[in-house]
């Protein structure tokens, strides 16, 4: 009437290893955002008004003109940021 006992093992174990994969799947992503964390830089050699400074990387503003090294890894997170590629480049 209910299902045999194979049906409700199989439905256990198939529950089961999607649980298992999905605490997998959160337990690497948190890893990689740790590490993602560690290697953003805590400030930045810019140029503004002409001037070069080094201030917080979250004082980055649009405009800004960043200076990189080589062997630097920036990443950036611009928020409420819009791009217009016509104007920028010209296209039309």
């Amino acid at each position: 009437m209910f299902g045999s006992l194979e049906e409700g093992a199989t439905a256990f174990v198939v529950i089961f290893l999607m649980i298992a994969a999905e605490v997998g799947t959160e337990w690497r992503a948190k890893r990689a955002l740790a590490s993602l964390k560690i290697s953003v830089p805590r400030d930045a050699l810019l140029r503004r008004d002409y001037q070069v400074l080094r201030v917080p990387a979250s004082y980055l503003v649009p405009g800004d003109i960043v200076h990189l090294e080589a062997g630097m890894v920036w990443i950036f997170l611009c928020l409420n940021y819009t791009n217009n590629t016509v104007a920028d480049f010209g296209f039309s």
